[in-house]
């Protein structure tokens, strides 16, 4: 899939960790690599570890030996892992299980026998938690909601509401808030985040042009292909009836 940044979006503002975090933007981060090589010496590979598109430069740079990913931490929110977590309840780690949006039935569970295990601030940053924070509004952390993309309906309540409630560095990271955020920026531009609005994978579009581009020589090909005489016998079972001259 081929991506290109909104028109409104200043490539000059962005921000490059935030970039590596960025599942949209791998075709950038992969052309300066390719420029430089090196470059991957640079990386803060805590943002680059969270990129779920980055797999293959991750291989990279592991080919090369660098210990830099610290995996530990991450195992009890990797929403893989369930089937894992689930064999070693001991070992979890129930502040980072609280952001896991694969592990509701053990945050339910932890929520009426140990509700004191739950991390509210990272559960309320939880895509699919939604149903226990709007069971408990007092326990919202607005901070975390604020960046939650299945809580845009709650973020825009408070918005006309109660608006000092919304986090506006959180807010900038919220992929479906890109038309709040647009708002925002044409009418208060000091409230965006241009860290959180560079990890934004929502300031991406579809490039259609590129994409028409890409595959125009691939339908070309199908139908040579497909039409060639060698498969004149074949064209009533496409679909295609063949009639000959009488």
């Amino acid at each position: 899939m081929h991506y290109k940044l909104l028109d409104w979006i200043d490539i000059n503002k962005l921000d490059w960790i935030g970039l590596l975090r960025n599942p949209n933007a791998i075709h950038l981060i992969s052309e300066k690599l390719e420029q430089n090589i090196q470059n991957i010496q640079k990386f803060d590979y805590n943002s680059l570890s969270l990129n779920p598109n980055a797999i293959h430069l991750i291989s990279e740079a592991m080919k090369q030996n660098l210990e830099k990913f610290n995996w530990s931490c991450w195992l009890s929110a990797n929403p893989n892992a369930i089937h894992l977590l689930e064999r070693n309840l001991e070992q979890i780690d129930w502040g980072w299980l609280s952001l896991n949006p694969n592990a509701i039935h053990l945050i339910s569970e932890a929520l009426e026998q140990n509700p004191e295990k739950i991390d509210w601030h990272r559960l309320s940053l939880n895509p699919n938690a939604i149903h226990l924070l709007e069971r408990n509004p007092e326990k919202i952390i607005w901070f975390s909601l604020s960046r939650n993309p299945n809580a845009v309906h709650l973020i825009s309540e408070a918005l006309e509401r109660n608006p000092e409630k919304i986090d506006w560095f959180s807010l900038s990271g919220n992929p479906n808030a890109i038309h709040l955020i647009s708002k925002a920026l044409e009418r208060n531009p000091e409230k965006i985040c241009w860290y959180m609005l560079s990890a934004n994978p929502s300031i991406f579009t579809y490039d259609y042009e590129k994409m028409e581009t890409c595959r125009k020589s691939i339908h070309n090909e199908i139908i040579q292909n497909r039409f060639h005489p060698k498969n004149m016998d074949k064209f009533d079972s496409w679909g295609f009836p063949f009639y000959e001259d009488e």
